[in-house]
Parts: structure tokens; C-alpha cells; sequence
């Protein structure tokens, strides 16, 4: 494997490989001082590893464990991007080996290029992490969903009425009915008001009466004096 300018997936450079006796190489770089965290190692890799068992491995060594993942080469041009995911735990910085190891036989040929080690996530810190859920209060937990009554809109109804009190009101409407037809009709009274309006009209009459009286003999003893 050399740096070369051969087709790179980004950039100028690139590390490069091609044998034409059988392959098996490893390439690795140590990062220092890492805080903890979660990690993802991306690569992009690509061409042909010849032979019955090829083997192209993306790797990360922390301390005793290993964390790795392989890539199927599918020929030029055509980049696998492996990714390595792995968690820092702990107080105290760490250092970890990342490696790319390479196994086919004669004429296998390929490129290796944009390596990153990214930090994806920063854990949460003791007091975040030690919080409890909210404990919902028995109240809540005891209090019964309040049912709503369906009104007349929702169960599109024109009345609360049951089929039994319309057919009753219905009876009662024909019975009623029924006996203002058999009823005689009685006869329009005139509206007369109260008691003493009453006694003022027949008071007025009476005086009327009276008036119509004294005017009728005063013109019978005028024409009798005439006579004589």
C-alpha cells in the first residue's frame, strides 16, 4: 500500500494498493487523548480483492476490545462505506488504534480513502442521568375520564323524547281534539272589563234613563200650557 494521487474519493490523495503476488496488509494509526463519548470510524473504499476468501476489515482496537465491521469490494469507482460505531466510558482520556487490514490474492488492487473518526454523541451528565421519571400523583391516576353526553347535534336527534312519549302526546292531540269537536261553541260575551267599570256603565244608563225622563215631561207640560 503507498499514498498515491490514484482515485481518490475526495481530495488529491489517497492510500493505494496493488499486488501481483498475494495480499495480506494492515494499515493503522493511533488517536490520542479522546474524551468519552460515542464514536462512529467511516472509510470509503473501493476495487477488487481477488481470490476464494478476500478480506477487507475496518477496525478499532480500545484497550483489550474490538470493535470492527468488513466491506465487499465491487469493483472501480464503486465506494463501500464501512462504519465502526464504539463508546468511551470513563474519567479519563483514551487512546484508541484504528486499523484497515487487506487479505486476496495476486492482482488485487483497490483504493482507501476518507477516513474519519467522528465523536456522534456526548453523554449526559450524573444529575441528567440519575433523574427519575415524574411519578403522576394518585389523583391523577385514580381520576376516571370524564364522559360527555352525546347532545342532540351528535346524535342527530330533534328531541330527547323516547317513541313512547311521542306516540303518547300523539293520543293526547287527538283525544283533545276530538272533544272540541263534540263541545258546543259558546257564544261570543262581550268584553265588559272588571266589576266597576260594570257598575259605572249601568250607573251612566240609569242616569240616562232619568235625564230622558225629566226631558220628556218638561215638553209635555210646555205643549200642555200652550194648549190651554
Amino acid at each position: 500500500m503507498s499514498r498515491s494521487w490514484d482515485d481518490p474519493a475526495e481530495g488529491t490523495w489517497s492510500l493505494h494498493f496493488y499486488s501481483e503476488q498475494a495480499i495480506h496488509s494492515v494499515a493503522s494509526q493511533v488517536i490520542s487523548n479522546l474524551t468519552v463519548g460515542t464514536y462512529q470510524l467511516i472509510a470509503s473504499i473501493q476495487g477488487e480483492l481477488k481470490g476464494n476468501e478476500p478480506k477487507a476489515m475496518l477496525r478499532v482496537k480500545v484497550g483489550d476490545d474490538i470493535y470492527e465491521t468488513g466491506a465487499t469490494l465491487d469493483g472501480w469507482r464503486n465506494w463501500q462505506t464501512p462504519i465502526v460505531q464504539f463508546e468511551l466510558t470513563g474519567d479519563t482520556t483514551k487512546n484508541v488504534t484504528i486499523e484497515i487490514e487487506l487479505q486476496g490474492d495476486a492482482g488485487s488492487w483497490g483504493t482507501i480513502d476518507d477516513i474519519r473518526l467522528i465523536q456522534s454523541a456526548v453523554p449526559t451528565s450524573p444529575s441528567e442521568e440519575g433523574t427519575e421519571p415524574e411519578e403522576t400523583t394518585p389523583s391523577e391516576e385514580g381520576t376516571e375520564p370524564e364522559v360527555t353526553k352525546p347532545s342532540e347535534k351528535d346524535t342527530g336527534t330533534e328531541s330527547t323524547k323516547s317513541i313512547e312519549d311521542e306516540k303518547q302526546d300523539s293520543e293526547k292531540v287527538v283525544e283533545r281534539t276530538s272533544n272540541q269537536k263534540n263541545e258546543p261553541k259558546a257564544e261570543s260575551l262581550p268584553k265588559t272589563g272588571s266589576r266597576g267599570s260594570m257598575k259605572l256603565v249601568l250607573l251612566g244608563s240609569l242616569l240616562l234613563s232619568i235625564c230622558g225622563i225629566i226631558v220628556v215631561k218638561t215638553i209635555i207640560a210646555r205643549k200642555s200650557r200652550v194648549d190651554g
